[in-house]
């Protein structure tokens, strides 16, 4: 006799609500939330705010899916680590890390001991 159990059909699947991921659609709560306090602060019409707050999230969401969709895992933290933002390697990823000039003007260097075409 053999032993059944479920297994999960796409194990690295993440959660979804709706069509969205659970990361993205954290993006639209969090737009339509702060739209919501800025409609208070700034005394704009509530309803008005949140339906903005709503699209701006909505937007923001299908653009990370795109990006998701497009690029390598990853891509966010490579395009961050190119921009200086983020370092995998400091203590705290808020600090700002100094590029060689050729890293930061896109400038190809071939290292060396590698030829530039190749050869059969």
């Amino acid at each position: 006799m053999a032993f059944r159990a479920p297994f999960p059909r796409f194990i690295d699947k993440t959660r979804m609500v709706g069509p969205f991921e659970v990361d993205e659609a954290a993006f639209i709560v969090g737009s339509v939330g702060f739209m919501l306090v800025a409609g208070f602060a700034l005394n704009i019409n509530v309803a008005v705010a949140m339906l903005i707050g709503l699209v701006l999230g909505i937007v923001i969401a299908l653009s990370i899916k795109a990006l998701k969709k497009n690029f390598a895992d990853g891509y966010l933290y490579h395009l961050a680590y190119k921009k200086g933002l983020h370092h995998p390697l400091a203590d705290n990823p808020t600090v700002r890390v100094k590029h060689p000039n050729y890293i930061k003007n896109n400038i190809k260097i071939m290292p060396s001991g590698y030829m530039k075409t190749l050869v059969e």
